[in-house]
């Protein structure tokens, strides 16, 4: 069962039972298209270009023996003509096994297109083409341009075969955004018909924003919700809401803004917004909307405002930031929307196909197939604005994450710092305590030996008796031994002292090494070196670091 209104996806040939209040639009484009070989349609973001072409002109063409076929180049991992070139393979509209190394004009000419025996002129419609300019480089613009300048001007490229050298027979249509028609002057030098044939597509006003609303409303047939209409107070609210940004002013004067330019996405959003509610509160047939129904215009205006916030809050709570991250990141380039393969989403964003067929049920991303695999793009650029407002607090957040680990890191940094701080002040006074003990080591020696001396000198002097003077020399020469022996100790723990200081620098050392502080590293060998200058090894692991580093 289908749905009234197609919210912010475009209308397609399906739709256009559906499509009101573009009826003028649409016989004049129809009549621009069948009598020119190029057109441009231009208008603003959300005017409904897509759709005028789709549900509007396109049905006509075919019954006048044209195929519309619709070209998207937003794909900037591929040249924009090799994109023209698989659209037309998978659309079997030239033979799959031709070569992917031709130019456009031999694209264009393999086309064929037949339906009950009855051969089809192709139109080309490159739909947003303002996205040859804001997603390729100026290198891969031009040789496009060039090949499409050949075709254009019927200058067939050198070389051709006779069967492919004659001019394609074709018509061209260009949409692109008010914004980027500029761009077109430059291509004018090379494609002069750019410039001959334009049609601007301007916003409903009144008249038609009211049969866009109502006359889809009070259609019979099998559709999700019953037949409903709208209050005339309820209809002009919302045309005031959508229309203008001082609608209160307007709404508490009790006016009417007869000038109002309607943006067609927004208010088939709002419309869809209403008919879900019509279904899910089970409205009886020919159900009046009035005001009070969807709140005002406080209430039109937070349709449009929450409608990308509801389709979130569908998302399982594990998904909604990987999708948000894929839609600010993935889906959009240069303030502009871009595909994506759903195998590459999954992989770069770990966005579940579960999430994506939601995203698409809710007309937030449309899908395509091509080759095999599934395309996905945000359905219409109005909601670019949304996304990247509400990726913002994604951002802050990811931001002051960042700061908190480098504050974190500086923290550590300082810890460290201030252990190693310690550690030198430790090493400094058990340095002094070792220098202390050796300076009172060699006085008691000095003492032990001048003691030892006069005590021999006092026993040859006496040398009145052998034994004594046998015994002054044992004395002596004991006196001499616990002087080498106070000698021998104070060296072993000036030795033992520098030992372990070295082992805390060498092991200090180390653990930098783990952590892969080489220059702090460095440093600890270095002082290690200065403790005993003989360390041959560690000055070996210090000459290793610094070729090393």
């Amino acid at each position: 069962m289908k749905h009234r209104y197609p919210g912010p996806r475009a209308f397609t040939g399906d739709d256009r039972h559906l499509f009101f209040g573009r009826e003028s639009e649409t016989q004049e484009l129809f009549r621009l298209v069948v009598l020119n070989d190029i057109v441009v349609l231009f208008g603003e973001s959300g005017t409904g270009k897509t759709s005028l072409l789709q549900a509007g002109v396109c049905p006509g063409l075919e019954e006048r023996l044209y195929k519309p076929v619709f070209i998207r180049l937003n794909n900037p991992a591929e040249a924009p003509e090799l994109q023209v070139c698989r659209q037309l393979k998978e659309g079997g509209y030239i033979p799959a096994d031709i070569s992917e190394n031709l130019t456009l004009w031999e694209y264009f000419g393999h086309f064929w297109h037949v339906d009950l025996g009855e051969v089809y002129t192709p139109i080309f419609i490159f739909d947003q083409f303002e996205e040859l300019f804001t997603l390729y480089r100026s290198e891969e613009r031009r040789t496009f341009i060039i090949q499409f300048a050949a075709v254009a001007n019927g200058q067939a490229p050198a070389g051709l075969p006779p069967e492919i050298a004659a001019p394609p027979k074709a018509k061209f249509v260009f949409g692109i955004r008010s914004d980027f028609l500029y761009l077109l002057d430059d291509l004018s030098a090379d494609i002069p018909a750019i410039l001959r044939c334009r049609f601007q597509l301007r916003r409903l006003n009144r008249e038609r924003a009211t049969e866009a609303i109502t006359r889809p409303a009070g259609m019979d047939g099998d559709f999700a919700s019953t037949r409903f209409k709208y209050s005339d107070e309820a209809l002009n609210i919302m045309l005031e809401t959508l229309g203008r940004h001082d609608a209160d002013d307007a709404l508490q004067a009790d006016t009417i803004s007869e000038e109002l330019e309607i943006a067609a996405v927004q208010l088939q959003q709002v419309c869809q917004h209403l008919e879900a509610a019509i279904i899910e509160k089970k409205c009886s047939p020919d159900f009046e909307i009035t005001p009070e129904f969807y709140g005002g215009a406080k209430g039109i205006q937070h349709i449009i405002d929450e409608f990308y916030n509801a389709v979130l809050d569908k998302l399982p709570d594990d998904q909604r930031e990987a999708v948000e991250k894929l839609l600010a990141r993935g889906l959009l380039r240069n303030g502009r929307c871009i595909m994506m393969e759903a195998s590459a989403i999954l992989s770069d964003f770990g966005v579940s196909q579960s999430s994506l067929n939601l995203l698409h049920v809710e007309r937030l991303l449309n899908c395509e197939a091509r080759k095999g695999e599934l395309y996905y793009e945000i359905s219409h650029d109005t909601l670019i604005d949304p996304v990247l407002e509400r990726f913002k607090k994604i951002e802050e957040a990811e931001k002051e994450a960042a700061t908190q680990r480098e504050r974190e890191e500086l923290d550590k940094a300082k810890q460290q710092a201030g252990y190693e701080r310690g550690l030198r002040r430790k090493a400094e006074v058990n340095e002094k305590r070792a220098k202390e003990r050796t300076r009172l080591a060699y006085l008691l020696s000095g003492v032990a030996i001048f003691l030892a001396l006069v005590t021999g000198f006092l026993a040859y002097e006496s040398n009145k008796r052998q034994k004594a003077l046998e015994q002054a020399n044992i004395l002596i020469e004991q006196k001499r031994l616990d002087a080498e022996q106070a000698l021998a100790r104070a060296l072993e723990e000036e030795r033992q002292r520098k030992e372990t200081q070295i082992n805390a620098f060498l092991a200090k050392a180390n653990q930098l090494l783990t952590f892969g502080a080489t220059r702090a590293a460095i440093e600890n060998l270095e002082n290690a070196l200065k403790v005993d200058s003989t360390r041959e090894d560690i000055r070996q692991q210090l000459k290793e670091l610094n070729t090393r580093q």
